[in-house]
């Protein structure tokens, strides 16, 4: 079986997956129709990879130099004219959630998820619901900027319809050692 995910033609498209794969994963993992452990382990992660990606473009302050960066505002507005404001691209650079999530050593996604490391057998809970609520705000003035939200995939309607979440909501990585 060949499996790909689907074709993005533009940058913006590839952040649009992001905000969609992010709003997907939180809004399965908080409605808690996963019927078995590793089907929301798998969703938990898938989570943490979109929310890590989102938090990197849109808060690290020394991306790299082919990462998508919301400062690299002629990828998504090629035309100056139809670029948003200063003022409004600034609202958009997050660092805060970038030193929360990844310069806060307890807080590292990447500790638990992208890297291998003794921390993994260490039981970690994620507010899914505090982690989506802090990123929602600037994902939907994001896309309200964008000149174009054309996608090549379908939306769950379930999917778009992920709302400010309140109350307890969470789920955990770890790996037991035995």
């Amino acid at each position: 079986m060949i499996v790909s995910r689907p074709e993005k033609l533009t940058h913006t498209q590839t952040m649009l997956y992001e905000i969609d794969m992010l709003r997907y994963t939180a809004r399965t993992l908080l409605d808690g129709d996963l019927h078995t452990d590793m089907n929301r382990w798998v969703c938990l992660e898938a989570f943490l990879v979109h929310f890590r990606n989102l938090i990197e473009f849109f808060g690290n302050p020394r991306p790299r130099g082919d990462d998508l960066h919301v400062k690299r505002v002629d990828v998504f507005w090629p035309d100056p004219a139809s670029r948003p404001t200063d003022l409004q691209l600034q609202k958009l650079v997050r660092i805060d959630l970038w030193e929360n999530y990844e310069t806060n050593t307890a807080q590292r996604i990447s500790r638990y998820l992208h890297h291998c490391t003794e921390e993994r057998t260490a039981r970690k809970d994620w507010d899914i619901a505090a982690m989506f609520n802090d990123v929602k705000d600037v994902v939907e003035a994001f896309e309200k900027l964008l000149p174009d939200l054309a996608r090549s995939w379908d939306i769950p309607v379930h999917a778009m319809v992920v709302r400010r979440v309140l109350g307890p909501s969470s789920g955990s990585t770890a790996t037991e050692v035995k």
